[in-house]
């Protein structure tokens, strides 16, 4: 799913999703032959562990699904049963907190991770994933401590956006 909440979330590994009337009940038709970057068959249970992943942590993405009473994999389906409506949850299922991961790093998106040490990742195109093709080839992030050396390097054209400015 693509995550804009201006409109209807774009379907991206899922053929299909229905939030009943009560907005209680959500169920995604999960693809079948999305792959992992090691090329794999991603599984529903896949989808699942990652839905639980963001329920069980510490992040504030955990709060959105604190009214979770039921996650169920049947077949190629997901569902998700809250206690209370909650019309959002298609749109956060494209958020990243909710990305596939593997423990060993692998990916499922258009990048995965090609390395991984403390101040800086590195992703490369995903060969196996069906959507659209990345445009990059590689992705370099880099950890700048400063504020101001942050927005610096920026302006030097040494790095090509930056958040960390405060």
């Amino acid at each position: 799913f693509s995550d804009s909440l201006l409109k209807t979330p774009e379907m991206a590994a899922a053929d299909a999703y229905e939030t009943s009337a009560d907005g209680k009940r959500h169920r995604f038709y999960i693809k079948k032959h999305l792959r992992w970057c090691d090329g794999t068959f991603i599984t529903p249970a896949d989808f699942a562990t990652a839905i639980s992943r963001v329920r069980n942590s510490k992040t504030a993405e955990a709060v959105w699904l604190r009214d979770m009473d039921c996650l169920q994999v049947k077949g190629q389906t997901i569902e998700i049963t809250t206690r209370q409506p909650n019309y959002l949850i298609p749109y956060w299922m494209g958020l990243f907190a909710f990305c596939l991961a593997r423990a060993s790093g692998a990916g499922a998106g258009r990048y995965v991770v090609e390395q991984n040490k403390e101040s800086e990742i590195v992703l490369k195109r995903n060969p196996f994933y069906e959507g659209t093709e990345a445009s990059a080839e590689w992705i370099h992030f880099t950890h700048i401590q400063d504020p101001q050396d942050n927005v610096d390097a920026f302006y030097r054209g040494q790095v090509d956006a930056t958040a960390d400015t405060a």
